[in-house]
């Protein structure tokens, strides 16, 4: 039953969960394509002194990483507490109605799982679909001819799925 209710509140409320997933799936793209940025490189066509610069910026690499996980955290958090203020009343009537607070956080958290899921791999595919652009822009830093090449890693989607699941479940207050 909370997993309909959830379903069809997110169906009802489409024009908020709108912004939701579009700020998922912009954060998504935004995680995938940096940590998919080494395959990008590999799809260059660089010198032997281009390939040693890229492995001593490694170390500047993994600070980024932190810096857009830490960017993605505040997103999602900014989306869940967007979503919980506009829906404050209905959540209240919930409560009126007999749900208890664990069970309105539980259709909460569906919802949100409903829609992070979908954005995910909408996300994903986003990326995917823009790594020629990327790689425009890396070929542009390191000076080297460009060829348009979808770049698909398997490595940092997988990074991803688990950057956003480890960032969601902690920001769930159930």
């Amino acid at each position: 039953m909370l997993i309909k209710l959830a379903l069809g509140n997110v169906r009802r409320s489409a024009r908020d969960f709108s912004v939701y997933f579009m700020t998922l799936a912009f954060a998504v793209c935004l995680l995938y394509s940096f940590l998919a940025s080494t395959d990008y490189l590999l799809a260059l066509d660089l010198t032997a002194e281009q390939r040693l610069y890229y492995a001593k910026s490694g170390e500047v690499l993994v600070a980024f990483a932190v810096f857009v996980a830490v960017i993605f955290a505040f997103l999602i958090g900014y989306a869940n507490v967007f979503l919980v203020r506009r829906r404050k009343r209905e959540f209240g009537l919930y409560e009126l109605l007999g749900m208890g607070h664990a069970r309105v956080s539980c259709v909460l958290a569906l919802e949100s799982a409903s829609v992070g899921i979908v954005s995910l791999i909408a996300g994903m595919a986003l990326g995917v679909a823009l790594s020629p652009l990327f790689g425009l822009v890396t070929a542009f830093v390191f000076g080297v001819p460009w060829t348009p090449v979808v770049t698909v890693s398997s490595a940092a989607a997988a990074q991803t799925a688990l950057a956003f699941t480890a960032i969601t479940l902690s920001l769930i207050h159930i």
